[in-house]
């Protein structure tokens, strides 16, 4: 499915002028029908729910009372838009702009567009947009169940029909496009250049996912390119500006049936390059992150860590201990006490009981991990709160 907005902004009701204030763009387009003697015959049977109906007016040509009987029968079936051609008409009578724009109706009017080509460009991006909806659904499926390595190569075949036996993976936000029709344009050129991305058995393929577009490399070779000359050669198709992109990727090719594990990794990537502001970051220079970040996923080491910085916290707001701000800085200087006290402006010794008091309350008192425990503790409380903010 498709919005009229979306259809504007990619360009294909292009010469469509409205001609109704305050109508509803965001509707659903989801088939073109054309309407032309149903007037006559007394049937709207096969008008519905997410139509964008083109007519001439034909059957209103020296009847213009006949319009307004013809759009309450549409605005029944719950249409989402009209476009008239101007052929009989350039204008409507004002009771029909008047019902249409009390219904928020979009209404247009064309000139020099065949209907037939309206017809097939609006239908093959709907299709577009279903196919894209159907691989969105196959990754998030990927992403979210535990599947078999079997079933994992067979969701990637039907991802990318053809897939090579290794693939690695890309997710690139562009930072100026995160509407819905403006990635579709980006996906799109992707696509004329792909033939730059091809060679020596390598190939790439495009999907959109979520804000960003996912860029999937494969072939059957069992020796792929190193990840270093994939990264130059996906900023040379992505071509432009280069700060307009922002890039995680999965590193080295894995085999077809670790293709979830593959797109993981660039995305894990990909956040750790949106916290850190940079343009790119490969998976292989996550460090600690590659394991925090598939703990902040997990229901119940994120429901234990709620559980452990709630008691800090509300022992920080009864007693204003600083016991948070102390564990941070205790993180931050990797353990040093004497560090973490001149950042704080304290007493080393104040920083020695302030962290005891920690350990009594987090229920650490004889756990020899307990420098490990904290820094997973603020490093995980420091994802979260960068991926709410």
């Amino acid at each position: 499915m498709v919005s009229l907005q979306e259809l504007i902004q990619l360009g294909l009701l292009a010469g469509f002028q409205p001609v109704v204030p305050g109508a509803d763009l965001g509707r659903i387009v989801s088939n073109v029908v054309i309407l032309e003697y149903e007037s006559d015959r007394g049937t709207y049977d096969g008008f519905g729910e997410g139509d964008l109906v083109l007519t001439s007016l034909f059957f209103a040509k020296d009847r213009p009372e006949a319009i307004l009987p013809a759009f309450e029968n549409l605005l029944t079936r719950r249409v989402s838009a009209v476009a008239v051609k101007s052929v009989y008409y350039r204008t409507l009578p004002a009771p029909v702009l008047a019902r249409a724009e009390a219904a928020r109706l979009p209404v247009f009017f064309f000139s020099k567009t065949y209907m037939e080509d309206i017809i097939l460009n609006v239908n093959e991006c709907i299709k577009s947009h279903q196919r894209s909806r159907f691989l969105e659904q196959k990754i998030d499926e990927l992403l979210l169940r535990r599947l078999t390595p079997d079933q994992v190569a067979d969701a990637a075949r039907d991802i990318c029909p053809g897939c090579g036996d290794f693939v690695t993976a890309f997710y690139v936000e562009v930072l100026d496009e995160h509407e819905d029709a403006q990635l579709f344009r980006f996906v799109n050129r992707l696509l004329y250049r792909t033939d730059r991305a091809q060679g020596d058995g390598l190939a790439c393929f495009f999907v959109k996912y979520r804000q960003g577009v996912l860029v999937f490399y494969h072939t059957s070779s069992d020796n792929p390119p190193a990840a270093v000359s994939l990264t130059r050669g996906l900023l040379d198709l992505l071509g432009g500006d280069r700060t307009r992109y922002r890039l995680g990727g999965a590193g080295d090719f894995h085999p077809l049936s670790e293709l979830d594990v593959c797109l993981q990794k660039s995305l894990y990537a990909w956040r750790v390059a949106r916290k850190d502001g940079k343009s790119l970051v490969c998976h292989q220079e996550l460090g600690l992150s590659a394991f925090i970040l598939p703990l902040s996923e997990n229901r119940s080491a994120v429901s234990h860590h709620r559980a452990l910085t709630r008691r800090i916290e509300a022992y920080d707001r009864k007693f204003h201990s600083g016991l948070m701000e102390t564990l941070t800085s205790f993180v931050r200087h990797d353990g040093e006490i004497a560090a973490a006290a001149e950042t704080l402006h304290l007493h080393p010794n104040t920083v020695r009981y302030r962290l005891q008091r920690a350990r009594e309350l987090l229920g650490l008192e004889h756990d020899r991990h307990f420098r490990e425990t904290v820094s997973l503790l603020i490093r995980l409380r420091e994802l979260c709160e960068e991926e709410e903010a």
